[in-house]
Formats: C-alpha cells, sequence, structure tokens
C-alpha cells in the first residue's frame, strides 16, 4: 500500500466515523426524554416484582413475565419512534 492508498483509506474511514456520529449522537431533550422512560419502566418493574434483584423475574407467574418483557419491548419500540420522527424532521 503506497502513502495515496493510506490516506484515501483513512479520508475514507473518517467519513464512515463522522456519517456514524450522526446516528448516534443524543441531544439534551431525548436524552431527558429517554431517560425519564426507563425511569418509569423501572418504577414499574419495581412494582411488579417488589425487589431490585433481577433474578426474581424467575420467580414470577408467566403472566407477569411476559408483561415485564412486553412493557420493555414498548418502551423500545417508543423510544426508536421517538427517533425516528426527530430524524425525519430534521
Amino acid at each position: 500500500m503506497n502513502v495515496d492508498e493510506a490516506q484515501a483509506r483513512m479520508q475514507e474511514i473518517q467519513r464512515i466515523m463522522e456519517r456514524a456520529t450522526l446516528f448516534t449522537l443524543l441531544p439534551g431533550t431525548p436524552a431527558i426524554i429517554g431517560g425519564l422512560m426507563v425511569l418509569a419502566g423501572c418504577a414499574v418493574s419495581f412494582a411488579m416484582f417488589r425487589s431490585l434483584d433481577f433474578a426474581d423475574f424467575l420467580h414470577v407467574s408467566p403472566g407477569s413475565q411476559v408483561a415485564f418483557c412486553v412493557m420493555w419491548f414498548a418502551i423500545g419500540v417508543a423510544d426508536i419512534v421517538r427517533k425516528q420522527r426527530q430524524t425525519v424532521a430534521s
């Protein structure tokens, strides 16, 4: 590899890294909203299991386990939709 090829590769890597930061950058307001969603999910999880020990998940009814998984899936989907709308709007 000569100097020109190395420089071209470095520029390509830099371009990819700069583009990647556009999708991982989370401004203040969305970060706060996402954090509040997670805190709400944690509060509901604690209310369901009355424990901070995640292993207690195995000792509850299958219905509660399904509800727990559905709740966190819904939080994840809501966060993805919110981020997608923000990306489309900007």
